[in-house]
């Protein structure tokens, strides 16, 4: 069969399966459309006819989608530029003369290229020159004259709003907006992100083209935005919302240290998980960074677990440099600071240097400045070749030389193959976690979300946070379809580890059952962010649960109850558990069979039932035989207390703990919202303790 004798049975056919799938999915169409336009540039000389009838057949595909946007279309195009690029395997380097001046006329035979120490036929020669005036030549040979370079410049303004100050922000803001204006070009692909004291950046733009979006996006930012260090003491209470605050007197007590070298690792930790999120994307990556400065040192802390920083600036650099990034940093602080070079400075040029960027001590001379990132950033030279020898090595030791005296060679940016997860580093595979863990929208990937319950279950560490989380594995099959491993942390508000609960697990052999993980873990009095990150080991693939909690300050009372955990009656269930820094064994936290029971995150119950409770109790003094529960649930409607009978089917006491497991007699109700409460009375001089939560009748 011919190939135009091969096209009409397909075209046949394609006409037939639009039929069937015009009613579905906007996304089958698209793939099906791409894998149309692939064919066809395939088969250029035998189109005539044909052409005709996928236009036919591609229109019919779009009638369906009232819903198809420009966001699918650039999908579409996106996905066929990266597939016809896909095995060409670029080099960006810069070329200067022996005094630094960029050399802008050489030609694709003027290059020479070793990959692991063998030659390389150069077949694409990009050329991108950009002086000051703001115009661009882009010349290219071996290659369409697609609009699009094989390599953009890629921008990204990071605005340090916790070390600077009011006039230097806004001096930053200003520049920003001014080299948006004057220096962008079209081609161009910018993001904005900003450090806030956190160990991780927030996102606002990610790599657009869009000048517009990114100059409002810049604008918008305000002294409001900014969050200078202070600790809580000291905090003017009108200003408490503007401040990074560590609210937590107990981080104080266990790191004893102050909150810039707080902030110095959060933004060491933070910069080097960014940096590993960008190791896919090619071409230079070139950060502005506005800050008035990072203190340098940050190690006055001894580790306690493996998920505690160990992140240091060597680190930091090594991570940068491997995801070819280079940082152009901008001093904003005190001019009175910059002349005494304080360790803040040093970090600032360090990074810089290490980077192969450029320290500006002066951002009220941003002319000068902004002239200066244009030029270095704008000026370079994209090389293409096709290697199918060395295309499956991780490593490639790129070489190359120019065929004209005085020529120096940066490179910029080397082909290179993804790592895999599965060969990342510890400190790698941390930074990965946290990065999820923690980032408003993480870097790495956008994980699935499941719900998570956290529950305060002593008066005082150990043991007394308790988080349950149901596994929705019916979601998460391309993650569980591996051996996982998930990992429970609890951060402060200075975003340092607490405490965490890891246990590994293959989940695929659970596909027909109910999965939960039920952790206890050690932490003092404040607010917690809780994270639950459940990752398969192979791909980094993952699922997030997240919820905050606050541990009250230990009470003087001689008796105080904590919120009741509910469980149902269900067979085989699986309770996963594992090891805390604080751990504790099975018997400590059940007084039940937990393949028998499950807990009842959502707080709904159906009326005329039976349900079942976990209560802590703390007694300073008396046994736990002196303890008396009770409890009612109140009608909102009418105020009208309804009492629930309990049945003791277990109880336990450590010290002062005391912990209960109790059956409940849900009434016969009218389906509604209740008030639940739970009395807990010490026989030995009558004191009690009361606690309320809202339950779902059915």
């Amino acid at each position: 069969m011919g190939d135009t004798e091969m096209l009409d049975h397909i075209m046949i056919s394609t006409i037939l399966l639009v039929i069937v799938i015009a009613p579905f999915s906007l996304y089958l169409k698209n793939r099906i459309r791409v894998a149309f336009i692939k064919l066809f540039t395939y088969k250029r000389n035998i189109l005539s006819l044909h052409v005709l009838m996928v236009g036919f057949c591609l229109s019919a595909l779009s009638l369906p989608s009232s819903n198809a946007t420009s966001k699918d279309e650039e999908l579409i195009q996106d996905s066929i530029r990266k597939e016809s690029r896909s095995e060409l395997e670029l080099v960006q380097i810069a070329v200067m003369d022996e005094k630094g001046k960029p050399i802008t006329d050489l030609q694709l035979r003027d290059f020479v290229l070793y990959d692991n120490g063998k030659p390389q036929d150069l077949t694409v020669i990009e050329n991108h020159n950009i002086s000051t005036s703001n115009d661009e030549q882009l010349n290219r040979q071996g290659a369409d004259h697609s609009i699009n370079p094989l390599i953009p410049r890629r921008i990204f303004f990071l605005f340090d709003f916790t070390c600077t100050n009011e006039l230097g922000f806004l001096l930053a803001r200003d520049s920003a907006i001014r080299f948006i204006e004057n220096k962008l070009l079209p081609s161009d692909e910018v993001g904005v992100i900003s450090f806030s004291g956190r160990r991780a950046f927030k996102l606002y733009e990610f790599q657009t083209r869009d000048r517009l979006k990114i100059e409002n996006t810049i604008e918008s930012f305000g002294l409001q935005d900014l969050n200078p260090v202070i600790p809580a003491n000291d905090v003017d209470k009108r200003f408490v919302d503007r401040k990074f605050i560590i609210t937590d007197q107990a981080v104080w007590a266990e790191v004893q240290e102050s909150a810039e070298l707080i902030i110095a690792r959060n933004f060491v930790w933070a910069l080097a998980s960014f940096a590993q999120s960008l190791r896919d994307l090619p071409g230079q990556k070139n950060i502005i960074l506005f800050s008035g400065g990072i203190p340098i040192n940050i190690y006055n802390r001894p580790e306690r677990s493996k998920y505690h920083d160990n992140i240091d600036y060597p680190q930091l650099y090594k991570e940068m440099t491997a995801s070819n990034i280079v940082v152009y940093s901008s001093y904003i602080g005190p001019r009175d600071e910059e002349a005494k070079y304080t360790d803040k400075i040093i970090a600032l040029k360090d990074m810089a240097i290490a980077t192969g960027g450029q320290y500006y001590s002066n951002v009220r001379e941003a002319e000068q400045y902004l002239n200066s990132i244009q030029n270095l950033t704008g000026t370079y030279y994209v090389l293409g070749y096709r290697n199918e020898i060395m295309q499956k090595e991780d490593f490639h030791d790129i070489k190359i030389s120019v065929n004209r005296p005085g020529c120096v060679i940066k490179i910029l940016f080397r082909y290179s193959d993804n790592k895999p997860f599965n060969k990342y580093s510890e400190v790698e595979r941390q930074l990965h976690l946290i990065d999820i863990a923690l980032a408003e929208i993480p870097f790495s990937q956008i994980p699935i979300k499941f719900k998570m319950k956290a529950f305060v279950c002593n008066n005082s560490p150990p043991h007394n946070l308790r988080i349950i989380a149901e596994i929705p594995l019916d979601k998460l099959e391309d993650i569980v379809r591996e051996r996982v491993e998930i990992i429970s942390l609890v951060f402060n508000d200075a975003d340092n580890i607490v405490d965490y609960h890891y246990v590994e697990s293959d989940l695929a052999i659970y596909k027909d059952k109910r999965v939960f993980l039920d952790a206890i873990l050690s932490v003092p009095f404040g607010d917690f962010n809780c994270r639950t990150i459940l990752r398969n080991h192979s791909t980094g693939q993952a699922a997030t649960a997240a919820v905050t909690i606050h541990i009250p300050k230990p009470k003087d009372d001689d008796l105080v109850i904590f919120p009741p955990i509910f469980y149902l009656p269900e067979k085989d269930a699986i309770n996963l558990s594992g090891e805390s820094i604080g751990s504790t064994k099975n018997e400590e936290m059940f007084l039940f069979n937990p393949t028998q029971y499950i807990p009842c995150i959502e707080k709904s119950f159906k009326r005329n039932t039976e349900i079942w409770a976990i209560v802590y109790c703390h007694l300073n003094k008396g046994d736990i035989h002196g303890l008396r529960l009770s409890a009612f649930l109140i009608d909102r409607n009418n105020g009208n207390e309804i009492p629930i009978p309990i049945t003791m089917a277990g109880k336990s006491q450590e010290k002062e703990k005391k912990t209960f497991f109790i059956k409940l007699n849900i009434p016969d109700l009218e389906p509604d919202t209740y008030a639940f409460n739970i009395l807990a009375t010490n026989l030995a001089n009558m004191h009690y303790s009361q606690i309320g939560t809202s339950v779902i009748i059915e």
